[in-house]
């Protein structure tokens, strides 16, 4: 089940920034990336403190990304993915 959603990314040369609504009571969020559509998604981009609804991700080279977070929160979901294309 998807409880979450990224809201938002904003790719810019070698950087991703994103955004989320975080399902209550999340504990932690990590954001993870591939570059395969649908997964699997086997890098770790960032992990964000319990009340962060954004993070980064840097040192990406050109190419095109898919990003989900994981919500730590008993059950742990993944949100939504999205596409990033780096330039």
């Amino acid at each position: 089940m998807k409880l979450a959603l990224i809201l938002a990314l904003f790719a810019s040369q070698h950087f991703v920034h994103l955004t989320w609504n975080k399902p209550s009571p999340a504990r932690a969020v990590t954001v993870v990336y591939g570059t395969i559509h649908g997964g699997p998604y086997p890098i770790a981009g960032c992990t964000a403190k319990p009340k962060a609804t954004a993070c980064n991700v840097r040192k990406l080279t050109t190419g095109t990304y898919y990003f989900v977070a994981y919500f730590t929160n008993g059950n742990g979901s993944y949100s939504n993915e999205v596409k990033a294309l780096v330039p």
